[in-house]
């Protein structure tokens, strides 16, 4: 197998076909993915999924394809050639300059069945065989059995050739990129707390609770806090949780990048996430070096034209469902409009504006074809979440989302620094979680959750110092909440704590106390509780900053094409 036109300059490569046409071949080789084009025609090709090696000239192209079948027979596939191999006991994957010390029968990993043959034996990935017999833990004498899936659980390569073993590593590298960029930025990296006894309560999140408090779905809230007490640039970087989130790109467990940034606009923000990701792809395998993300099925991504694009969303569903939406901030208004478009059904009806608009939002999401990563600008107020309102048009909030083929990176806002209008917006989401009845972290709400909310009515409902004729003796939980609302009348004489601020307070009295039942077997809250020191804090001042919370596994996804989250995890949650 030699070129007469390459003067002994040849050389060979070898790895897993990714992806061929007539013009070229892509191969997973040396954890990247490489394409060769050919240098004369007759190479028969090898099928996507086998192993291959490839016969190269000075240039970097190829004349002659040897390769693998899925059944470990290696042949040499070029026209004429007669060399004929069997693979045995071979991972379909390599490594890199890990050529066999032997090709022998002995040594049960390569045979080579033609001794005239000039090709050299394929290199081969050991690690990811189960260990010998002999292998044996200390304080477990017998052998490793070969049925436990964690022997193989990282090593072994999927359809394109790739372990969950070197998706980690990359993983790794994609991290110290990521620290390394906001170390280079002044940014100083907070641990925050995983255990806490608050949490937003928007009505979207499914949160998780344990038995002294919640598990943390954002540090947000906290990361505000350290902004009001003069941290200037923060980010937080581990886990966060939701609650029943478990599919391809969900885990109930994940990886977020969250960092704040004070006296800077959206805009600033944005441009920071687009460097910070431009970072990170330098170390990508999927990186060929020409700004091109290469995805399944085709399909591509240039990921250096910048800047990326800003698109408002409404102008995109205008544009992909011919509704338009400027203006629409209530439900009844939005389910006219859309049910006048055959866009809603009759049983839409009654619906909340996020359920409406998450609708539309899912036909524009399947119809968008972007080449470029894109941010989606200009949320409507009514998905404001934490973010201000647009000082210039309060029907659009100052809201962003990154997306990249198709998949939703990031979510970043200019920060909402009123704390009455937080105070309120907490307010609504608790009361649309209590007409939800929702099932908070999985388990149904005991009696003292729906007694919390029969109390619940008549305080929003309240608003002076009720008698004691309201007691009608029904059970405790009426006589705590006659208690501690006579305790507060007597308390907030000062006229600057506003009404709302007492009844939030309320609330979380009543909602400490409404999860224990007969016998004290639940101590933790049927409803979430608004976080009165984070409104504090508002209240005290937070400068006006603006915030990103980026999906770090996703985009481990992304740039390492895997197609489920559980392939850059350690352990997905089903695993443990």
């Amino acid at each position: 197998m030699t070129n007469p036109t390459s003067n002994g300059s040849e050389r060979f490569v070898f790895g897993r076909v990714a992806a061929v046409s007539q013009n070229e071949i892509t191969l997973w080789h040396e954890d990247r993915l490489r394409t060769y084009p050919p240098t004369r025609e007759g190479c028969a090709l090898p099928s996507v999924g086998n192993m291959a090696r490839l016969a190269l000239d000075a240039g970097d192209a190829y004349y002659e394809v040897a390769v693998f079948n899925r059944t470990g027979n290696y042949k040499a596939a070029a026209p004429g050639s007669a060399e004929n191999f069997i693979l045995k006991n071979c991972a379909h994957g390599c490594a890199e300059n890990d050529a066999l010390d032997s090709a022998d029968d002995n040594s049960g990993n390569f045979i080579l069945k033609n001794s005239q043959s000039t090709l050299p034996p394929p290199p081969v990935q050991r690690d990811w065989l189960p260990p010998r017999p002999h292998d044996v833990d200390a304080a477990d004498p017998k052998p490793h059995s070969r049925e436990c899936a964690d022997i193989l659980r990282w090593r072994k390569p999927d359809a394109s050739g790739r372990t969950r073993m070197g998706i980690l590593k990359f993983r790794h590298r994609f991290m110290r990129a990521m620290e390394s960029w906001f170390d280079a930025h002044g940014y100083t990296e907070i641990a925050m707390p995983v255990l806490v006894p608050a949490v937003n309560p928007e009505a979207h999140l499914a949160l998780t609770r344990a038995e002294s408090g919640w598990l943390s779905p954002s540090p947000e809230l906290q990361m505000k806090r350290m902004l009001v007490g003069g941290f200037e640039r923060i980010v937080s970087i581990g886990p966060v949780f939701r609650a029943r989130e478990i599919s391809a790109r969900h885990n109930p467990e994940f990886t977020m990048a969250e960092w704040y940034h004070v006296w800077v606009p959206l805009e600033t923000i944005l441009d920071e996430l687009e460097d910070l990701i431009a970072s990170v792809w330098k170390h990508s395998p999927l990186n060929q070096g020409d700004g091109i993300l290469r995805l399944a099925r085709g399909k591509t991504i240039t990921m250096d034209a910048h800047p990326w694009p800003r698109i408002p969303i409404l102008d995109i569903v205008r544009n992909t469902l011919g509704l338009d939406l400027r203006g629409v901030t209530e439900a009844a208004e939005l389910y006219e409009r859309g049910y006048r478009a055959g866009l809603f059904a009759m049983e839409n009806a009654g619906e909340r504006y996020e359920q409406l608009f998450t609708r539309l939002w899912e036909r524009c999401e399947n119809a968008l074809d972007y080449a470029a990563p894109v941010f989606i600008t200009d949320w409507p107020a009514p998905l404001a979440s934490l973010a201000r309102l647009d000082p210039e048009n309060s029907s659009i909030a100052k809201r962003a989302e990154l997306l990249i083929a198709g998949m939703e990176l990031a979510n970043g806002f200019e920060e909402l620094t009123n704390a009455a209008e937080q105070r309120a917006r907490f307010m609504r989401d608790l009361e649309t979680r209590r007409e939800m009845a929702e099932d908070v972290g999985g388990c149904e709400r005991d009696e003292a959750g729906k007694l919390h909310n029969e109390i619940s009515d008549k305080t929003t409902a309240e608003t002076h110092k009720p008698t004691e004729s309201a007691d009608d003796g029904r059970d405790e939980f009426k006589k705590l909440h006659i208690g501690i609302f006579r305790k507060l009348g007597e308390k907030t004489q000062n006229p600057e704590e506003s009404e709302l601020a007492k009844l939030g307070k309320l609330h979380n009295e009543i909602s400490r106390n409404a999860g224990i039942r007969a016998g004290e077997k639940k101590q933790y809250p049927a409803l979430p509780v608004m976080d009165e020191k984070f409104l504090e804090a508002l209240e005290a001042g937070l400068p006006p900053s603006a915030g990103m919370a980026l999906g770090f596994d996703r985009l481990c996804m992304l740039f390492t094409g895997a197609e489920k989250i559980r392939q850059v995890l350690p352990f997905a949650s089903d695993e443990l």
